[in-house]
């Protein structure tokens, strides 16, 4: 895992026991990274925290939504839909009303859920993928998403469990 590009991108230093912080002084405070391991010792859970400042504020919103996005593409794997919308965070205008024109390309016309979250103009979001459930929800000033591995049922616990 600390070798993973998002892990390398962003500093990402040891900040206590299953936690991570990126070493940039200007954001140390603000992200924070947890991990979390089932009885076998695997990553079961991922969760990343950011203060709102960081979505919010105009002069540090694109290193915010810069690491939401990474954070996503990380645990996306190949999910389109995640894909879609780790591109709509970082490439989507702040949010005001499209009166003309296109949206970016890749980008939905409409702002999807999952943005509208990120953005905190909805209080939660969640997906279900594959392997992974995803939630993100904007809790006490801070945007906190959560990568949670499901469990393995049937042939694919017997192969792999």
């Amino acid at each position: 895992m600390e070798k993973s590009a998002f892990f390398k991108w962003f500093g990402m230093t040891p900040a206590g026991d299953s936690l991570w912080r990126p070493k940039g002084e200007a954001f140390r405070d603000q992200v924070v990274l947890a991990a979390e391991t089932d009885a076998d010792g695997r990553l079961s859970v991922l969760t990343l925290s950011l203060a709102r400042a960081m979505l919010d504020e105009p002069r540090q919103a694109m290193f915010g939504r810069d690491i939401v996005k990474s954070f996503l593409e990380g645990i996306a794997g190949r999910d389109r839909h995640i894909r879609q919308l780790a591109a709509e965070i970082f490439n989507r205008a702040p949010p005001v009303p499209v009166l003309r024109g296109q949206a970016p390309q890749g980008v939905p016309q409409t702002p999807s859920a999952g943005f509208l979250t990120v953005m905190g103009e909805l209080q939660a979001w969640s997906a279900e993928l594959s392997r992974v459930r995803i939630g993100m929800t904007n809790d006490g000033g801070r945007l906190v998403v959560r990568a949670e591995r499901k469990p393995l049922r049937g042939f694919l616990a017997r192969l792999f469990g």
